[in-house]
C-alpha cells in the first residue's frame, strides 16, 4: 500500500512536477491553499505532507505550526519547498517545526529523496 502525501502548493506548474516525481511511489492529494490544505490533511492523514510557505487563506508557517500542535496531526512530517531562502526563513520554518526545508528551485531527485527521508 503506498503511503500518502499531501501537496499544499498555490502555483499549478510546480504542484503539477511535485506530483510528477512522486506520483509513482505515492498516494498523492493536493490543495492550493492552506486552509482546504488542513482540512485534507485532517481527512487523509498523510505520511509526509509537502508545504509551500507562501499560501492564500494561511500561510505555510502558521499551518505547520496547526499541524504540529494538533496531537491527532503533531506525527505527520512536513517538508516546506519554498522559494523564501534567507537564513531567517529557514529559522522560522524550523520554529514553526518543519521537518525538512528545501528551496525552489529544487532538483527533483532532492524532493524523492527528502519525501523518502521523511515518509520511512
Amino acid at each position: 500500500m503506498k503511503k500518502k502525501i499531501v501537496i499544499i502548493e498555490d502555483e499549478e506548474n510546480i504542484a503539477q512536477m511535485e506530483g510528477m516525481i512522486l506520483n509513482e511511489d505515492y498516494e498523492l492529494y493536493f490543495a492550493d491553499n492552506g486552509k482546504d490544505g488542513l482540512t485534507l490533511t485532517r481527512e487523509v492523514n498523510p505520511a509526509v505532507i509537502i508545504l509551500d510557505i507562501m499560501l492564500p487563506k494561511l500561510d505555510g508557517y502558521e499551518l505547520c505550526k496547526k499541524i504540529k500542535q494538533n496531537p491527532k496531526t503533531s506525527k505527520i512530517r512536513v517538508i516546506m519547498v519554498t522559494a523564501k531562502n534567507t537564513p531567517s526563513d529557514q529559522k522560522k520554518g524550523h520554529e514553526a517545526g518543519t521537518d525538512e526545508y528545501l528551496m525552489k528551485p529544487f532538483d527533483p531527485l532532492q524532493l524523492l529523496e527528502a519525501v523518502q527521508r521523511q515518509a520511512g
